[in-house]
């Protein structure tokens, strides 16, 4: 039997095959090469198969099958009218394994991926019943490629949303985009099923190329300009304040080499790293105008130069308004979204659906911060003059921050103050938080956060009644006296001697000197530096 000249076809397959290569988000994260045939497909739903099963959350597979056979019959077509290599038509079979295995994670993706490609099956013509009319004209045999590039179109749609599994949490605000995309290469096929039953040439199959481009082109034009519109207008809406032209100002009057001094720093070094999630908040603090925003704006300037998701907000004691949580919140959100302009549907959506809770519910806007956060991997939040503002402001503020900090663990934060005082406030805050050991006993101290410094302080006094015995209890007494009451700062071995002392006894120097873990039985009241105990702040002293 006569075969159809491969040099067009050929080149029309492998253009196909390397336009959908290039529509892929992250193309490393496939190889097509081991996948050549139905089978391995069919496989791998029995496995997805078996595996609902054991969890009863089995879904009905069947509906691909319409999918599944068409394919198998334009396999069989172009294995007998076109000469293409196997890997032509592996990419078609390992596609379909890549996307079943990823959306099978989440059933509420899965089910809706299922019914697509369902939906797509009883799209695609019977190629079987065509058989005839290929044979006997060469000619329509090119329309075969149309087909080839409609299924790869499908499985480019499927497999960026999928490569993120992070982005199944905004399933519903993203589907519509999808399913509107998958909708406009459905009507390419009908469009290539109908010129299939025409006397059609070579001319008429190059201009169905290109129509089918267009079309997809004019399609994402016009999806885009709908979602600019209304993200527009709720950002006109909300008028979150944008920090760039504050940016720009702090870098046209500060030198160039401001806070290079800060990269040496070993705890900066690790915040720097995403991969190092050791250290997760930097706090800068120092006397006013020693130069803290200058040095946090370049910091900021040279993370977006190195390609990080830096977030930033500069606070004045000039525009107390700026500085509402919620205010803060929607600039962090709207930040985010320019960093990824495909997920501007979520806001869209949220918008349509809870507009009044977008606009001023706290809670709502902060969990729908986080959500974003952590579907897009390894972030930086960045605040500057925090303590400019009001006290109840940047109480709650700090607050909402902190738990930014606790929720989302690829988001690292650094905080810019000039206040000691709240510095060490929030140190305090952190580590009670960081000693707890559950996630209520977190949530709780997160929602009871201390009103003021004195109320941390007592705080920690009471966690350290209500956790340790009386005779450690009486032992953090005996240290935080000798600290409080010492002329000098004392080392660590000599309050380990002091607490050998038994009173009443003249000769203490052959008791036994004990050994205990100061800073773990006095907790973030005293820190260890150089290995002298001090009180960590001279307010904890008082």
């Amino acid at each position: 039997m006569a075969t159809t000249p491969p040099s067009w076809l050929d080149e029309a397959f492998k253009s196909a095959k390397e336009d959908f290569k290039k529509n892929l988000k992250n193309p490393a994260l496939y190889d097509f090469s081991k996948i050549n045939s139905p089978d391995d497909v069919i496989d791998e739903a029995i496995k997805i198969q078996k595996q609902q099963a054991k969890t009863r959350t089995l879904r009905g597979l069947k509906r691909i099958d319409p999918f599944i056979n068409g394919l198998k019959e334009y396999a069989a077509v172009i294995e007998v009218f076109v000469q293409v290599k196997p890997d032509i038509m592996g990419i078609i079979w390992g596609s379909l394994k890549f996307i079943l295995q990823a959306s099978s994670a989440v059933i509420s993706t899965f089910e809706k991926v299922v019914k697509v490609i369902g939906d797509l099956g009883m799209t695609l013509p019977s190629f079987r019943i065509y058989a005839q009319l290929f044979e006997s004209n060469h000619e329509i045999r090119r329309v075969l490629c149309l087909f080839y590039a409609d299924i790869l179109d499908f499985y480019a749609v499927l497999l960026n949303f999928l490569s993120n599994r992070r982005l199944n949490v905004f399933l519903e605000s993203l589907w519509p985009n999808i399913r509107s995309s998958i909708a406009k290469i459905q009507e390419n096929i009908e469009y290539h099923k109908a010129i299939m039953t025409t006397n059609v040439t070579l001319e008429d199959v190059l201009r169905a190329h290109q129509f089918r481009k267009l079309a997809l082109e004019e399609h994402a034009r016009a999806q885009a300009f709908r979602e600019s519109q209304t993200f527009n207008a709720i950002r006109n809406e909300l008028n979150p304040h944008n920090y760039d032209v504050e940016l720009m100002d702090i870098l046209r009057r500060s030198s160039v080499v401001s806070g290079n001094w800060l990269d040496e720093e070993p705890g900066s070094k690790i915040w720097y790293d995403p991969a190092d999630s050791t250290v997760r908040c930097l706090w800068l603090h120092g006397i006013p105008g020693c130069g803290k925003t200058f040095l946090v704006g370049n910091l900021i300037k040279k993370m977006q130069d190195s390609g990080q998701r830096v977030l930033f907000v500069f606070l004045s004691h000039d525009d107390q308004a700026a500085g509402d949580t919620v205010k803060v919140l929607h600039s962090l959100i709207f930040q985010l979204l320019e960093y990824d302009e495909t997920l501007r549907p979520i806001v869209c959506e949220t918008s349509q659906s809870n507009y009044r809770k977008l606009k001023s519910d706290y809670d709502f806007v902060l969990d729908l911060l986080c959500t974003i956060l952590n579907s897009l991997g390894a972030s930086y939040l960045i605040l500057d003059g925090l303590d400019e503002l009001n006290e109840n402001s940047w109480k709650h503020l700090l607050s909402s921050v902190l738990q930014i900090n606790e929720k989302c663990p690829e988001t690292k934060l650094l905080i810019s103050s000039r206040e000691e005082r709240m510095f060490i406030y929030a140190k305090l805050v952190l580590q009670m938080v960081k000693n707890e050991g559950t996630v209520e006993g977190i949530e709780m101290q997160i929602e009871n956060i201390p009103d003021g410094l004195d109320q941390a302080y007592g705080r920690l006094l009471n966690s350290i009644k209500s956790k340790h015995t009386q005779v450690l209890r009486d032992v953090v007494r005996n240290i935080l006296q000798w600290v409080a009451c010492a002329q000098r700062p004392l080392r660590e071995e000599e309050i380990l001697q002091i607490l050998a002392v038994e009173p009443g006894k003249s000769d203490f120097t052959k008791g036994r000197k004990e050994f205990r873990d100061i800073y773990k039985a006095c907790g973030p009241i005293i820190e260890v530096q150089g290995g002298f105990i001090r009180f960590v702040h001279f307010s904890a002293k008082e």
